[in-house]
């Protein structure tokens, strides 16, 4: 019974460590310079480490296309520099992938093939300002997502409402990417750890013209660590099925639908007949956990299973 009731607990304790991850939400890629012009046709992919409705628990993505700005406020600089995008809408179950672009869904630019992703949260950058007054609307042609270069560019992911964060708010998850840090050092972003970004901050290479960076990697969701160091692979896209993450969560996460019940062995309580007598009239016995047998001659009395602690 104490191998049953431990087996209990453990699917309690990992379901509750699941529930309080700490990055809830990791980027996974991201489209920063498609074919032809970035216009409308830029996006990244997210992946999940638990379940979110989002219209419970929003959250916010804030993309940062570095250059030049007199007053800095880190992620929250707006303007040009930083844009919000906000999640309030629609489900993503854990371990799966949602994707943050342009209306208009295409693989690799204007004259590439539609995609056809569930979980497409689609924003229309060039006309709207960002979520919570983060972020101007970029002028056609321009885009959203920075393509790297002297200053790194960033994206990152916080839960809550756009109109919540402050300069202290901690994203859950955060990448940089350039030739180097560069200016973006001194703008105040602040990283998974609290810290702020400086020049012997870790980043990525640039994406790369016409390239999807995917972030490769395992992240243990229960320890909030990386057991293997996230890096970059920028690849060239030739169909829809080369869209997907690198990125492995451990442990495995089941489906919500699957339903894991405790096996209980026959020989866990032995047939009534094959117990000898007892010749007291009647003998209380304390099993451990103290779940009392009440024991009578020829005769054993046990609880249904069910009703034992």
């Amino acid at each position: 019974m104490n191998l049953l009731r431990n087996f209990v607990c453990g699917l309690i304790f990992l379901y509750v460590c699941l529930w309080n991850a700490h990055a809830a939400v990791l980027v996974s890629s991201v489209m920063a310079d498609p074919a032809s012009y970035d216009n409308v046709y830029e996006y990244v992919e997210f992946i999940t480490s638990k379940r979110i409705d989002f219209s419970e628990t929003p959250y916010t993505v804030v993309i940062c296309n570095n250059g030049t700005i007199l007053r800095p406020h880190g992620w929250l600089t707006g303007s040009t520099l930083t844009y919000a995008i906000q999640l309030d809408s629609g489900v993503v179950e854990a371990g799966q992938t949602f994707y943050v672009g342009g209306p208009t869904p295409k693989l690799n630019g204007p004259k590439s093939d539609d995609i056809h992703l569930s979980n497409w949260y689609a924003v229309n950058y060039t006309e709207e300002d960002g979520a919570g007054g983060i972020g101007l609307n970029q002028q056609w042609r321009v885009g959203m997502v920075g393509n790297g270069g002297p200053s790194a560019d960033g994206i990152a992911v916080f839960e809550g409402r756009a109109e919540d964060l402050t300069e202290e708010s901690v994203p859950l998850d955060c990448v940089f990417y350039g030739d180097a840090v560069g200016d973006a050092a001194a703008y105040g972003y602040r990283l998974p750890d609290g810290s702020l970004l400086t020049d012997s901050s870790e980043i990525f290479i640039s994406p790369g013209s016409e390239k999807l960076m995917k972030f490769a990697g395992t992240y243990n969701y229960l320890t909030d660590e990386w057991e293997v160091a996230r890096t970059a692979v920028p690849i060239s896209l030739k169909r829809e099925e080369d869209i997907y993450s690198l990125i492995q969560l451990v442990p495995i996460i089941l489906p919500d639908t699957m339903i894991v019940e405790p096996i209980v062995p026959d020989t866990l309580v032995p047939p009534l007949d094959t117990i000898p007598p007892i010749e007291e009239d009647t003998v209380p016995i304390i099993l451990p956990d103290t779940v009392p047998v009440v024991v009578e001659p020829d005769t054993i009395v046990v609880p249904p299973l069910d009703t034992i602690p």
